[in-house]
């Protein structure tokens, strides 16, 4: 099983970075790879909920539509996970997590494996090195929306 894992400090709140990742349809215009993406349905109160999502990545000649279940707690959980093809299994799981800086901590946590599919450890390794970038595409799309934080690229003192 394929896993891959991010952390990324950043001088936005997790309230900032919780809305940008639980904005799903918005995913083509930032996240490379992601090509389309279609909320089906949707349950909750807008504090705690959930969301069927359809989804399609593509890059290199490789291309995947795959349906997914979000569930979420605003502003610090969201856990995704895969409804079958082209997954064996997928869960991807995010925290956000606020710092005493006003800024957040986010992880970004996936597993995943993929159907016997031809090329699989090919298809694997695509999907893994995709992924590395969606965090960072994140943290580069809160600076666009949100501008710099005072203070937040001042530089540090060294000891």
């Amino acid at each position: 099983m394929a896993t891959v894992y991010q952390r990324l400090k950043v001088p936005y709140s997790a309230q900032q970075m919780f809305d940008l990742v639980v904005d799903i349809e918005r995913y083509p215009r930032f996240v490379p790879g992601w090509r389309a993406v279609r909320i089906t349905d949707r349950k909750g109160d807008g504090e705690r909920g959930w969301l069927h999502v359809d989804q399609v990545i593509a890059d290199k000649g490789i291309r995947f539509r795959f349906d997914t279940d979000a569930r979420f707690t605003r502003p610090t959980y969201l856990r995704i996970a895969a409804n079958g093809r082209p997954f064996q299994y997928f869960v991807l799981r995010w925290q956000f997590q606020p710092q005493d800086d006003g800024g957040c901590e986010v992880i970004a946590h996936a597993r995943y494996r993929l159907r016997n599919i031809p090329l699989r450890h090919l298809a694997e390794k695509y999907f893994s090195q995709t992924f590395n970038t969606v965090v960072s595409s994140f943290a580069e799309r809160a600076k666009k929306l949100y501008g710099v934080p005072a203070g937040a690229e001042r530089p540090r003192k060294r000891a």
